[in-house]
């Protein structure tokens, strides 16, 4: 289970600086100073007291092992684990699965689907990152092998973080291999016995270096491998370094690595040059290295120190630890000997000459299509009502500093039209902080290109003749009617600017793809800058003029992100393995944790984006339960205060200290 940990700062009321402003809020001149050591979530995981952890570049996910009763715990990009593996109907994805047997213990018919865990109940030696070939592999007893595809646009969908049933064995002299590094070309790096071996992807021996013991640890760093021994340093190539007692180890990125020996971190160089020793009182031997900051995070008796430039800057209070791992987003994962894995941000890395551009993205989406027979009013899907619920929902929403942009489907502005009820239309959609949006939900029927960019031209008509002047489309993305959907929306006359795009814009990916209703681009860590596919680096969208802009950010439902761990968005839809309908303190958790991601990953040149999606204003009422005094909304059960609240939160922390800006698409 995930649990929320400190996501709503302390506030601190303002000095009073006499009458406020017409327009004041009750967080205006509120700041909270970004944090190096800022704990985000923490997760419970079954490991054993020796256990390891190791960052997954390509998605991003955190390896855990050895587990209690065997395998390895894979927590996905939001740090979730599954209870259990899940059974889905394989009915709906046929066209995927290849006639290949993936039931495993599921019954006929059904695919079993366990992302979070690795090789159940063997027993797991290494479990390596190999980037550069977008796999992850494992070493089990006698020195096998077995690797997972970590790239979800290649190969099929539901072999994604699923190991091979072939095996790799590595070849050896009767003592099999106990540590395994990836060499970066597609082979790895070992200790089996006393040797230090390189080994081809085929498990044939490559090199061998004799070490004087068995090493009790291996680094790889700039397609080279340092393993311990008694003596010092070996590296493969055989450069040795003169440093004995060493606990722990990490890369520098560049053929050296940094060292831990008793009470003192120190760099080893390329050529095996020893730096001078930094001092860290208590240092234990887990050691990691953030590729972005250059910070190194070393476990000490009480927790963890921070070293930068030759020092020790910092040091952190948690409780047992026994090991650390660093990603590419400088979030630091810290694994304790209770099994717990706490995950804490540098916020202080996000420091950049340019804000992230960010808003809220909500829709009114129901009814979907024109021919939808939908009462005026009288029950809860009549017009009236859902508008009731959507100008209950601006209400709060005009009461957050952020940005919001709001897409209508056109079968919403007809059926509002029929029943009369336009001025509340137009009275949600425009105004204020809100830019409007057009979402295509129904494609036509249709079978040349004249007719698609007349049915979606009239489709947006159906909007822009209520006095709503749309800035940004959604939906469409893929749509097989007759022609090309990027020209047909190029076509449009409003601004080529398309958020929400999923990877049913590839043509190797339809709406039957499990795969169809995540985002696009699919990249490891984040992409946040606004792209066109003629700059794109995911082949296959077919815009090579880049007429499209297309804005990247979260398109989960935020009741959704902290459920449904390691599954694709549609088969979350399917299994029914979300959050349900409500916002909870858990899903803005993630949703922080994504935020600072993308931060993490905003160029200097400026315009990146992030939004998170709050879904359907129109069908869920996030106020209900609350009351308001002011501009602040609380209430038990309250989502609106909960969204308003980690809003102000952003605010205070992200905004302030322009990390952030609120921006309109």
């Amino acid at each position: 289970m995930v649990l929320l940990v400190g996501l709503l700062a302390c506030e601190t009321e303002p000095a009073d600086s006499g009458p406020a402003a017409e327009e004041a809020h009750y967080w205006d001149g509120l700041e909270v100073p970004l944090d190096p050591f800022r704990l985000m979530l923490e997760v419970q995981v079954d490991t054993s007291p020796a256990a390891h952890l190791a960052s997954i570049s390509t998605v991003p996910l955190l390896a855990a092992w050895p587990q209690r009763e065997g395998g390895a715990a894979l927590l996905d990009a939001r740090y979730r684990l599954a209870d259990d593996f899940s059974c889905l109907d394989a009915a709906p994805f046929v066209d995927v699965l290849d006639g290949a047997d993936r039931h495993g213990r599921c019954a006929e018919g059904l695919v079993e689907l366990d992302r979070t865990h690795l090789a159940n109940r063997e027993t797991i030696l290494a479990v390596v990152d190999e980037p550069a070939m977008s796999r992850l592999s494992v070493l089990l007893e006698g020195g096998r092998v077995r690797s997972a595809n970590t790239d979800l646009l290649t190969g099929n969908p539901f072999d994604w973080l699923r190991l091979c049933e072939d095996e790799v064995l590595l070849a050896s002299d009767g003592v099999p291999a106990t540590l395994l590094v990836a060499d970066g070309a597609g082979g790895w790096f070992g200790v089996a016995g006393s040797w230090l071996v390189r080994w081809d992807g085929a498990g044939a021996v490559v090199s061998e270096l004799p070490l004087p013991e068995a090493s009790a640890a291996l680094v790889a760093s700039g397609g080279r491998a340092w393993a311990s021994s008694r003596t010092g340093l070996v590296r493969d190539d055989g450069i040795f370094a003169d440093l004995v007692g060493v606990r722990g180890m990490v890369s520098d990125g560049g053929g050296g690595v940094f060292a831990v020996v008793q009470d003192a971190a120190l760099a080893v160089g390329a050529d095996g040059a020893l730096g001078d020793p930094v001092p860290v009182t208590g240092a234990t031997g887990p050691i990691a290295r953030d590729e972005r900051s250059g910070r190194l995070y070393v476990a000490v008796d009480e927790g963890i120190a921070v070293v930068s430039g030759g020092a020790e800057i910092d040091r952190y209070a948690v409780e047992g630890v026994i090991d650390v791992a660093v990603n590419g987003s400088s979030e630091i994962s810290v694994l304790d000997a209770s099994g717990a894995v706490h995950v804490f941000v540098d916020e202080t890395s996000l420091s950049g000459p340019t804000p992230l551009r960010a808003w809220v993205a909500t829709f009114i989406e129901n009814p979907r299509q024109v021919a939808t027979i939908v009462d005026c009013s009288g029950t809860d899907e009549g017009m009236v009502e859902r508008l009731d619920r959507a100008i209950a929902n601006r209400s709060w929403l005009d009461d957050v500093p952020a940005s919001v942009a709001l897409a209508v489907s056109p079968a919403s502005a007809a059926h509002a039209k029929r029943c009369k009820v336009t001025d509340e239309l137009v009275e949600v959609t425009t105004g204020g902080r809100v830019t409007p949006g057009v979402l295509f939900h129904d494609p036509p029927d249709c079978s040349d290109q004249r007719c698609l960019d007349a049915g979606v031209a009239a489709d947006l008509k159906l909007i822009t003749e209520l006095g709503i002047a749309p800035q940004w489309m959604s939906g469409a993305a893929g749509w097989d009617a007759g022609g090309d959907w990027v020209l047909a929306l190029a076509a449009l006359d409003m601004p080529a600017v398309h958020a929400f795009v999923g990877l049913t814009a590839l043509p190797t990916i339809g709406y039957d793809d499990p795969r169809a209703k995540d985002a696009l681009p699919w990249a490891g860590e984040a992409e946040v800058a606004p792209w066109r596919a003629r700059d794109a680096t995911t082949a296959g969208v077919d815009d090579p003029e880049g007429v499209l802009a297309l804005l990247p950010g979260s398109t989960m439902s935020v009741f959704n992100l902290a459920g449904c761990p390691g599954l694709l968005q549609a088969e979350c839809r399917l299994l029914a393995l979300g959050g349900g309908d409500a916002v909870a303190e858990d899903d803005l958790a993630v949703a922080d944790l994504l935020l600072h991601r993308a931060a993490a990953h905003r160029s200097e040149s400026g315009g990146d984006t992030w939004y998170f999606h709050l879904p359907a204003i129109e069908e869920f009422d996030y106020t209900d339960g609350c009351s308001h005094d002011g501009d602040r909304w609380t209430g038990e059960g309250c989502e609106a205060g909960l969204l308003q609240g980690w809003l102000v939160d952003v605010q205070e922390r992200l905004v302030m200290a322009e990390v952030v800006a609120w921006s309109a698409p």
